[in-house]
């Protein structure tokens, strides 16, 4: 038993660092890792009692194929539920999904004006009389790297 739940517990954190990385905050990804771990048991649990009860080895093979197909269909459910939502609700966020990624786009301005568009907007930080003055000044150890690269 013990065993069992030091098991969930580190399934369900593995879930939530998983989550995390795949950019949601935190009480998202804890509640995605309770959800997931919560369904990952109750299948287990399932298939488990299919395995140790007293059916013929016909009907344990029958009920484990009905389990798995169900598996199988409740992921085309799933996939499908994804989809239809994003055609016919393409601006509503699914708060419950884990497949959705939320990122910030930051749209550019139009009206302001491109630095790389006009010469005249130049930052000037070199004068251009001083550039065949500038010295290259690097550390050895790069310089090292970058002749072995070059090689």
């Amino acid at each position: 038993m013990r065993r069992m739940r030091q098991g969930l517990l580190l399934l369900k954190r593995e879930i939530f660092y998983q989550a995390m990385q795949s950019g949601h905050k935190v009480v998202d990804a804890r509640g995605i890792a309770e959800r997931a771990v919560k369904i990952a048991e109750e299948r287990a649990v399932k298939k488990h009692e299919i395995l140790t009860q007293n059916y013929t080895e016909e009907e344990k093979k029958k009920k484990l194929e009905e389990l798995e197909k169900a598996e199988k269909e409740n992921t085309f459910y799933n996939v499908a539920m994804r989809l239809a939502s994003k055609m016919l609700y393409p601006d509503d966020p699914l708060p419950d999904a884990s497949h959705v990624i939320q990122s910030n786009v930051v749209q550019p301005n139009p009206h302001t004006r491109s630095i790389f568009e006009n010469p005249e907007d130049r930052l000037n930080i070199f004068k251009s009389a001083d550039i065949p003055k500038l010295k290259e000044h690097s550390i050895k150890q790069w310089v090292e790297w970058d002749k072995n690269a070059a090689a």
